[in-house]
């Protein structure tokens, strides 16, 4: 589920995110990487520790996974 926040510093009631995130141990909330305007993730393969872009959709889901880098399986903090 994700929390998302309400502007000044809190959360509102959470909502289900489609499809499954359980492949990743990193999913950070992180606005809008291009200029769409929607929500989207970046996500760590849990695996491989790979990093990920999630782009939100209009509609609420994600689109593919686009790589953005590879290499951080040895990073145990971000946001």
């Amino acid at each position: 589920q994700l929390y998302p926040g309400n502007g000044p510093a809190g959360l509102v009631p959470p909502r289900t995110l489609p499809g499954s995130l359980a492949a990743y141990d990193w999913v950070i909330g992180v606005g809008s990487l291009g200029i769409t305007g929607h929500p989207d993730l970046v996500v760590r393969n849990r695996s491989n520790g790979a990093l990920y872009a999630l782009q939100g959709n209009p509609d609420g889901t994600l689109k593919a996974p686009k790589l953005l880098g590879s290499g951080f399986g040895g990073y145990d903090l971000a946001g």
